[in-house]
């Protein structure tokens, strides 16, 4: 919703956050109708707005913490393959939505998609410092999904040495069963 590479992003084709949450409110009241309370209501911005402008912030497309169940986010450690790239820790990269976001409400918070790139620094060291940081700094976050796929990059927890025996040693401890 708060990037531009998509058509329903805020600032492209004459969108506006407002209509997001308008949708959004629009949305519920139907499903409401049908009686449909199978539904877990995620809301998930991107950790950083492309454009970043005022009327793209991610607070402009929240729709009340009354309307969710869950707060998500979105964010990629692109490392140094595209040009412009560069090496980020998981708290260069979500640390500051992070706190945003936990300011909006007291709902439960996700991370609906994130990943690291194998080029520019050590893919295993990153995951364990995710996890690392995950147990002591983001105490609000419930579940984590991995982006497993060899896409611009190759995001795969697999695809390095150690990644995935790292994951699968550590990742258990942060979100028993």
């Amino acid at each position: 919703m708060n990037g531009n590479w998509y058509p329903w992003c805020g600032t492209v084709n004459g969108n506006s956050s407002w209509e997001l949450v308008h949708v959004w409110h629009h949305l519920r009241n139907l499903f409401k109708e049908e009686d449909a309370v199978n539904i877990v209501w995620v809301w998930s911005p991107y950790i950083c707005s492309y454009p970043d402008s005022a009327e793209n912030s991610l607070e402009c497309y929240f729709p009340g913490g009354d309307s969710l169940d869950v707060i998500g986010l979105d964010g990629y450690n692109w490392g140094s393959e595209p040009h412009w790239g560069s090496w980020q820790t998981f708290s260069d990269l979500f640390a500051d939505a992070y706190r945003r976001v936990t300011k909006l409400c007291s709902n439960k918070i996700m991370i609906c998609e994130t990943a690291s790139a194998v080029a520019g620094g050590d893919k295993a060291a990153w995951i364990g410092d995710m996890l690392d940081r995950l147990a002591s700094d983001y105490g609000r976050v419930e579940a984590l999904v991995w982006f497993d796929i060899d896409k611009e990059c190759d995001w795969r927890i697999g695809s390095s040495e150690g990644t995935l025996e790292l994951f699968r040693n550590r990742a258990g401890l942060i979100f028993p069963e």
